[in-house]
C-alpha cells in the first residue's frame, strides 16, 4: 500500500526558498495559461491523450527542468478530465426504451389498489442515435471528408446517414454541441496555490539522516535537476520517527541507468512564510479491512440536529459554538469579498482560513474517534451509514447557522471526508464499516412499509400517513440504515458481498422502492 507523508522545512535559506518559489509561481502563470487555451478551444484537445498535450504545449521556462514542465502539463490534463467526461456524457442521443409504471397492490388512506405508485423512464441507444452521437462527439470541417474516404462499414453507413438527414442532422448537432460547450467553457479551471510536482533521478538516497544530531532537522531531502551550480538542492526537513517510518522506505530500487526515480510534491503552507512542504510517498505494509462482523449498528448523519443518532436515541453532535464562530468569520470574509472587485483575500486572511479549517477538520475527526469508541463500549462491531455521495445537494437555507445552505454547511463540515475517516479509524479498532443507499431511509414506515415524503412531517417527526406510527424522524431513519443489514432479503436484493466485504448495487430509485414496497408487503420485519 502506497501512502504519503509530509515533511515540514521552517526558516529555509532565502537562496533556496526563492528558488523554490519562483519555479512555483512559473509553473502556476503557465497552467493557468494552458487552462485558458484549451478552454477558449475545447474542442480540439477533448480527444488528444496525456502524451498528445504534453507534445504540444511543451516548451522552455527559465526555472524549471523538462520534467517540471511535463508534470504542470499533466496537472492541466487530469483537472480538465471532469469537464471532457461531462462534455462525453451529456452528448449521447438516446430515445425511451419503456416506461415503467409500478402500482399499488392494496389500498390505503389516500391511494387506491390499481394506482399509480411511481414510475421510471428507460432510455436507450439505437442505431441512428449512435449515428448522432458519434457526429456531434467529433465533430469538425473535416469529419464528413474523411468520413467518404473510409471501408469500414460503420462509417459508411454513418456517413450515408447523414447524407440522407443532412438538414436536420446539422441541426440537431449545433444545438446540441452550443449548449453543452456553452456550460462546460463558461470559466477556464484557474490555478492558484503556489505547489508544483517534481521527480527525482538520483544515483544518491532522496532521503538521508542529517549527520549533525543536535540539529532539529532529523533529516535532509534531495532534490536533483534543479537550477543551482551543482545541480541539486538539499532541504533540511523535521523529521519524527513515529510519524514518517523509517528513511530508507523512501529510496526506491534503482532503474537501469543506476538512478533512483522518485516523484515528490511541493507547496507552501500558509501558516508561515519560510515554511515549505514537501510529501512524498512510500510503501507500507497492507492494511486487511475487517470482514464477516455481525454486531450491526446504524446510524443516521445530519447537520441540522446531531451528527450521528442511532435508532436507540443515542446522538453525537459537533460543537456548534466553534461551528457558528467559524461562519460567522466567513460571513465576514464574504462582506470583504462583496465590497472588492476581485474576489481574492489577503494573506492573512487566506492564513486565518486555513487555521479555521484545520481547527474544524480536528474536530471532526474527534467526533468520528467518539464514536467509534462509542461503538465498542456497547459491543457493535459493524457499523452501517448511508451512502454519502448525495451529502451538499441541498439548497434549503439554515436558520441557525446565519442563512447558509445545508448544501455549503455539509462541504464547511467536511462531511465528504466522512467516508474515509470512519473507515480508516474503525479499521484501526477491529470494526467494520458498511455504506447503503440512502434513498428512502428517511422516508420509510417501520411498521407498515409505506414509503412517502408526507411521512416526514418535519425535520424533527416522523408520522406515517398509512398507520400512524411517530416517531423522532433521525431516529427511525437510523432504525431503517440498520435493519437493511440485519434483513437477510433486503441485505441480499440491495447489496453485494464479496469476501465478507459490502457495496452497493446499481439500482435506480424506482428498483430501490420496490424492492423495498415487496419486503415489507410481505412482512419480513
Amino acid at each position: 500500500m502506497i501512502k504519503t507523508k509530509n515533511f515540514y522545512s521552517d526558516d529555509l535559506n532565502q537562496i533556496k526558498l526563492d528558488l523554490l518559489k519562483q519555479k512555483a509561481a512559473q509553473l502556476r502563470d503557465f497552467k493557468n495559461q494552458i487552462s485558458k487555451t484549451v478552454c477558449s478551444n475545447i474542442c480540439t484537445y477533448i480527444h488528444l491523450s496525456k502524451f498528445e498535450w504534453i507534445n504540444l504545449f511543451r516548451t522552455r521556462l527559465s526555472f524549471c527542468n523538462n520534467q517540471d514542465i511535463s508534470h504542470a502539463i499533466s496537472d492541466v490534463y487530469v483537472t480538465y478530465q471532469n469537464k471532457f467526461d461531462t462534455f462525453n456524457d451529456k452528448i449521447k442521443f438516446q430515445v425511451q426504451k419503456s416506461l415503467n409504471i409500478t402500482y399499488y397492490k392494496r389500498n390505503g388512506k389516500n391511494y387506491k389498489k390499481g394506482d399509480v405508485k411511481n414510475f421510471e423512464v428507460e432510455l436507450k441507444q439505437t442505431t441512428q442515435t449512435k449515428y448522432l452521437t458519434y457526429l456531434t462527439k467529433f465533430w469538425n470541417e473535416r469529419l464528413i471528408e474523411w468520413l467518404s474516404n473510409q471501408t469500414e462499414q460503420r462509417y459508411i453507413d454513418c456517413y450515408n446517414y447523414y447524407l440522407k438527414n443532412k438538414n436536420k442532422v446539422d441541426i440537431l448537432i449545433q444545438l446540441r454541441r452550443n449548449r453543452i460547450l456553452k456550460q462546460i467553457t463558461r470559466y477556464p479551471i484557474n490555478f492558484r496555490s503556489l505547489s508544483f510536482n517534481g521527480t527525482n533521478e538520483l544515483k544518491s538516497d532522496l532521503v538521508n539522516r542529517n549527520k549533525n544530531e543536535s540539529s532539529m532537522f532529523g533529516v535532509i531531502i534531495t532534490l536533483g535537476a534543479q537550477k543551482t551550480d551543482s545541480g541539486k538542492l538539499y532541504i533540511p526537513v523535521k523529521y519524527d520517527q513515529d510519524y514518517h517510518g523509517n528513511v530508507e522506505n523512501y529510496n526506491l530500487s534503482q532503474n537501469n541507468k543506476g538512478q533512483k526515480i522518485i516523484s515528490y510534491n511541493i507547496s507552501f503552507p500558509f501558516q508561515k512564510k519560510n515554511r515549505i512542504r514537501i510529501t512524498l510517498t512510500k510503501e507500507e505494509p497492507d492494511i486487511e479491512p475487517m470482514k464477516y462482523k455481525t454486531n450491526y449498528y446504524g446510524l443516521d448523519i445530519n447537520i441540522k440536529h446531531n451528527l450521528f443518532v442511532d435508532k436507540e436515541g443515542f446522538k453525537i453532535d459537533y460543537d456548534r459554538k466553534m461551528f457558528s464562530d467559524y461562519l460567522n468569520f466567513l460571513k465576514q470574509q464574504d462582506e470583504k469579498k462583496s465590497r472588492k472587485t476581485s474576489n481574492k483575500l489577503s494573506n492573512k486572511d487566506l492564513i486565518k482560513h486555513k487555521k479555521w479549517q484545520i481547527r474544524m477538520n480536528n474536530m471532526f475527526i474527534q467526533k468520528c474517534l467518539e464514536l467509534i469508541l462509542h461503538c465498542k463500549d456497547i459491543g457493535k462491531d459493524h457499523i452501517v451509514l448511508e451512502d454519502l455521495s448525495c451529502f451538499g445537494k441541498s439548497f434549503i437555507k439554515s436558520e441557525e447557522f446565519e442563512g447558509f445552505k445545508y448544501s455549503r454547511l455539509t462541504r464547511l463540515l467536511h462531511l465528504a471526508d466522512l467516508k474515509n475517516i470512519i473507515t480508516r479509524l474503525a479499521t484501526k479498532h477491529d470494526i467494520q464499516v458498511t455504506f447503503i443507499q440512502s434513498h428512502y431511509t428517511s422516508q420509510l414506515c417501520p411498521k407498515c412499509g409505506h414509503i412517502s415524503k408526507g411521512n416526514r412531517k418535519s425535520q424533527e417527526e416522523f408520522i406515517c400517513e398509512e398507520c400512524g406510527y411517530e416517531c423522532n424522524a433521525d431516529v427511525n431513519a437510523a432504525g431503517n440504515i440498520e435493519f437493511r443489514m440485519v434483513s437477510d432479503v433486503l441485505k441480499s436484493k440491495l447489496l453485494i458481498c464479496k469476501d465478507g466485504i459490502y457495496s452497493t448495487k446499481k439500482l435506480s430509485k424506482f428498483q430501490i422502492a420496490n424492492i423495498l414496497y415487496d419486503s415489507y408487503s410481505k412482512e419480513i420485519r
